[in-house]
């Protein structure tokens, strides 16, 4: 019994050592089992029948009508009789639309200003509000940068229903008479344009019960040209995302984080950590807009300002800039006339060239194919260049930041982002592209807190890897199993059959024969007998038949 026992507990350490070891390789790369935690069981309380969270699909759109843009793009509804208009979504306070002219066909061909004004409204849609909602308020909102002006819009406020996925709210908004750029969707995630008075689209939101306090926005993959986007406002896609989030409270703003640590991969299974031992604040920003102090089209083109650090590329401190350079020596890499770094836009970057973001433990890997530019915008047409979306922080349009890192444009294909500008604190997780949708409430009493969210358990064999990163991946994991699991076992079957055979019980000897039937006891007429018949072995055999023996 006490063998068996034994046995029971070498066999129950190789089973935690074995678990232990599954344990560590599916947490190792950021996943979280869905039986950890208690969100999912929460979501029969957080997805209420009312649905406290508004969801926007978005579309990247990097030209509008010929032009460079660069807009995140949401479909929403005016007024009662539901007038489509398609918006830009901004970060700042402000939401106006085109006010449709009495006569399109007087107003449009008046001068160049409304023609270019009719192209505009007729891209996005006008707003034709009843007369009762037409107000004696006049409306001003200017595009600038740095106190420069670039673009106005004129008209009056008004304040009518909106309408955003299938979440009705009341807003008071611009109806624009002139304008010269697209109309705009204010979230109010940064400060700017702020005005109690007239509450954001997202504060709206909060005030009039549609969803939780706290006012999270989660952002997914709203960069992609070849796949649609999403926006939750008081939610979480779990779907979308692996593992836990990295969770920044109590800072300045909303989107301020530390910076991360880096590595640098430049070919098969190298992969090369770099040392920055200077200021690491760093500013999440989903703005899409230039923010290159060089740039020609950043002196030339429109620009949305909804925060002064607006940007739709990675910014780095220059001596990260320069090692990840020195490191990846990106072939065909080359300055472009303007003197920025560039890659042919025919050729495509190999996916063992990429940059991993650790925040904390939390991992966001961007492929440098992703970081060329793919719009209009980033291509030299007289040489086939395109711009690569990485550059020096003392590049950026802002020079007196106190960012060492700003992280716009690509990141946002890379992670799944969750903003709270009431609160102000970040989220980042590794982002997980597909179609299913598992949407949980944010803020609130009921609502999950962000800290306490996971997501998916992380498989190497998604999409989201590099072939290069699966390959490397599986080796670790096959070393892995080969040089701890097997082992183990073997180690494990070999001191079982070891102390099988050393603590073998013995078999008693039998008890001896009783006289009568010892082979060695024999009576003594038999041992005479036999003495006779020794003595007399060389008489013939057939005359001992007539001895007679003595009685």
């Amino acid at each position: 019994m006490g063998d068996k026992h034994k046995f029971c507990s070498g066999a129950g350490v190789l089973v935690l050592v074995t678990g232990w070891w599954w344990f560590m390789v599916q947490h190792s790369f950021g996943g979280a089992s869905d039986k950890h935690l208690s969100s999912r069981d929460l979501v029969y309380i957080t997805e209420r029948a009312d649905k406290q969270y508004v969801v926007l699909p978005t579309t990247y759109a990097p030209l509008d009508l010929g032009n460079i843009s660069l807009n995140v793009v949401a479909d929403f509804s005016f007024g009662p009789d539901h007038q489509p208009i398609k918006l830009v979504v901004t970060p700042q306070h402000v939401t106006w639309v085109p006010h449709q002219p009495d006569s399109l066909s007087q107003f449009c061909p008046s001068n160049a200003e409304t023609r270019g004004a009719c192209k505009i409204g007729g891209s996005y849609g006008y707003y034709s509000p009843k007369s009762t909602t037409r107000k004696n308020d006049t409306f001003f909102f200017s595009e600038t940068y740095n106190a420069t002006s670039i673009s106005n819009v004129t008209g009056n406020w008004v304040e009518d229903i909106i309408k955003g996925g299938d979440v009705e709210v009341s807003l008071r908004f611009g109806a624009a008479d002139m304008w010269h750029s697209s109309p705009l969707l204010g979230l109010g995630i940064f400060p700017t344009n702020r005005d109690f008075t007239r509450p954001s689209y997202l504060e709206a939101l909060v005030t009039q019960g549609k969803i939780a306090t706290g006012a999270y926005l989660s952002f997914y993959n709203i960069r992609n040209t070849t796949a649609p986007g999403e926006i939750i406002l008081g939610g979480v896609d779990r779907s979308k995302f692996f593992g836990w989030f990295a969770v920044y409270e109590n800072r300045e703003s909303a989107g301020e984080v530390d910076g991360p640590s880096v590595m640098v991969s430049f070919s098969r299974d190298n992969v090369a950590p770099i040392d920055y031992r200077g200021p690491s604040l760093t500013l999440i920003d989903p703005s899409e807009k230039y923010g290159n102090k060089d740039s020609y089209l950043y002196a030339h083109i429109l620009r949305l300002t909804s925060h002064a650090m607006s940007t739709r590329s990675i910014y780095v401190p220059r001596d990260v800039y320069n090692t990840i350079l020195d490191i990846t020596k990106i072939p065909t890499l080359q300055r472009n006339p303007a003197g920025d770094w560039a890659v042919y836009c025919s050729w495509r970057i190999p996916e063992d060239y990429y940059i991993n973001l650790y925040f904390n433990s939390v991992l966001v890997k961007l492929l440098l194919e992703d970081l060329k530019g793919s719009d209009p915008s980033d291509k030299d047409t007289t040489s086939d260049l395109c711009t690569l979306n990485l550059l020096p922080i003392d590049k950026y349009a802002d020079q007196k930041t106190k960012y060492s890192y700003i992280f716009g444009g690509a990141f946002f294909n890379a992670a799944y982002v969750v903003l709270s500008p009431e609160n102000n604190i970040t989220g980042i997780a590794t982002i997980r592209k597909n179609t299913t949708r598992d949407i949980v409430q944010l803020g609130g009493a009921l609502g999950t807190n962000l800290t306490m969210m996971d997501g998916n358990v992380m498989d190497y064999r998604e999409s989201y890897y590099p072939e290069a990163e699966k390959r490397r991946i599986a080796k670790i994991v096959g070393s892995v199993v080969a040089g701890v699991v097997v082992p183990t076992l073997l180690v494990g079957i070999i001191i079982w059959f070891y102390r099988r055979k050393k603590e073998m019980p013995r078999v008693p000897s039998p008890p001896p024969y009783p006289a009568e039937l010892s082979p060695l006891e024999r009576p003594a007429r038999e041992l005479e007998g036999t003495k006779l018949y020794f003595e007399l072995g060389d008489i013939d055999a057939n005359k001992i038949n007539n001895v007679v023996p003595n009685r």
